[in-house]
């Protein structure tokens, strides 16, 4: 009896100590974090283009309408967007030396006239079935699979942001989400050839200084020209926009709206247009 107790309790510390020397040897091993493929960039990223002819239903070259013509930008992260003419959209994007796939583009509903969305379809349904791509200094040209041209683009000009009133429809909340503007508060914004920026904030009027040098924006700082009292959402949207407005770095215009961003295409505020400022 004397001896089996024995031999048990040696078996059981010979166990326990192989068993800690496996928990050891878990507890030292590293930890490995997978880190997903960097996506390097391609020769499409950077510019903006505008839109000067695609393939009509009936094969033949339309070119677009005047005031809506639609726009396209490739960005880190195989990324496109633009404006479809009436509506923004985004779509994802494959690369393979001089191949091109794009995926079906999402895009927002706004409803314009007819003809627009007549064109918004045919454009963002040829841009779908992109298989290739020709590249100059300043023409675009996408081909599908059988090398028949489907879109042809031009660089876009600096964009055009004076002159205009904005009425913001969303904006970075400063949390991390961009989010739609609240019902019934009017945010503007306007920009004037002599560098000044003014609007109203929800509640409050404010104005400050503005420098564009193509697409690139920089707003200084923003003055409060009153002091109103106003509900604690009204004031929690003002503030985080006003905040948000002055990170912006580029400016883009299309289809009568505006979007500004920041470092990393961040989204700061976007905007439709309201009417054109008289002189």
């Amino acid at each position: 009896m004397v001896l089996l107790c024995g031999t048990a309790s040696v078996a059981s510390a010979r166990t326990t100590g192989r068993r800690g020397t496996q928990r050891t040897s878990e507890a030292e091993a590293p930890v490995r974090t997978p880190q997903p493929p960097k996506v390097e960039p391609t020769p499409l990223d950077g510019p903006r283009w505008q839109l000067t002819s695609y393939r009509g239903g009936d094969g033949q070259s339309v070119t677009p309408l005047d005031g809506s013509r639609p726009t396209a930008r490739f960005r880190d992260g195989r990324i496109i967007t633009g404006s479809a003419g009436c509506n923004t959209f985004t779509a994802g994007y494959t690369y393979d030396d001089g191949n091109l796939t794009v995926s079906h583009p999402a895009a927002t509903t706004r409803s314009c006239p007819p003809a627009v969305m007549e064109q918004e379809a045919a454009y963002l349904a040829a841009l779908h079935r992109v298989a290739r791509y020709t590249l100059s200094e300043s023409t675009l040209t996408l081909e599908d699979i059988r090398g028949v041209t489907l879109l042809t683009y031009e660089l876009e000009p600096p964009p055009v942001i004076a002159g205009t009133e904005w009425r913001m429809t969303a904006y970075s909340d400063g949390k991390g989400a961009f989010v739609p503007a609240l019902r019934d508060v009017t945010v503007t914004m306007a920009f004037g050839n002599d560098g000044k920026v003014t609007g109203s904030g929800g509640c409050n009027e404010y104005r400050g200084k503005y420098t564009q040098t193509g697409e690139q924006l920089v707003v200084g700082t923003l003055i409060l020209l009153t002091r109103k009292a106003c509900p604690a959402e009204t004031l929690s949207q003002e503030r985080a926009y006003l905040a948000g407005l002055q990170s912006a770095t580029r400016a883009e215009v299309g289809g009568g709206q505006l979007l500004l961003t920041r470092a990393g295409d961040t989204r700061v505020a976007s905007y439709t247009a309201q009417s054109a400022q008289q002189p």
